[in-house]
């Protein structure tokens, strides 16, 4: 004759069968009210940087390392001279980091056309994206700067 175990007899509350294991019951309302109170964070937070970064350009490089760039620089130009052959002048690092900011100032100052940003008309140009390229270059730039 089966006879169902004594409580008493078990270790823990882990090793006890489901069936003895107490359910909480829920009390549904129609009012919300947080049972528990979040613990305080008390952990040291905010960026997590060395104190030598001296200029927005440190700033940016924390996320893209001169890897990223090199490995650009490579891509492209092996990208260019299989499609163009000798008519692109190959690219180094400091024009594809010219590029790239620039990209990201076009993205900061939105123009109707990208075109505009070396605009003839004075309202609509951008001096100082013009100044750092040309448009014709950073056309050659625009399908190349890829990385595989």
């Amino acid at each position: 004759m089966y006879t169902e175990p004594d409580v008493d007899d078990w270790d823990s509350e882990d090793e006890l069968p489901l069936s003895y294991v107490a359910k909480e019951s829920v009390v549904w309302t129609k009012d919300y009210t947080l049972a528990t109170h979040p613990t305080p964070f008390e952990e040291p937070y905010g960026p997590n940087v060395s104190e030598d970064i001296e200029t927005p350009l440190d700033n940016f490089l924390l996320f893209f390392m001169p890897e990223f760039f090199k490995k650009l620089v490579s891509e492209s130009n092996l990208y260019a001279t299989q499609e163009h052959g000798d008519r692109f002048t190959p690219t180094n690092l400091e024009e594809i980091k010219c590029f790239f900011g620039i990209n990201i100032l076009m993205g900061l100052t939105k123009k109707p056309s990208y075109k505009d940003y070396w605009s003839s008309k004075f309202e609509m140009r951008d001096p100082f994206i013009s100044s750092a390229m040309s448009r014709d270059r950073f056309d050659c730039f625009a399908p190349l700067a890829h990385e595989q």
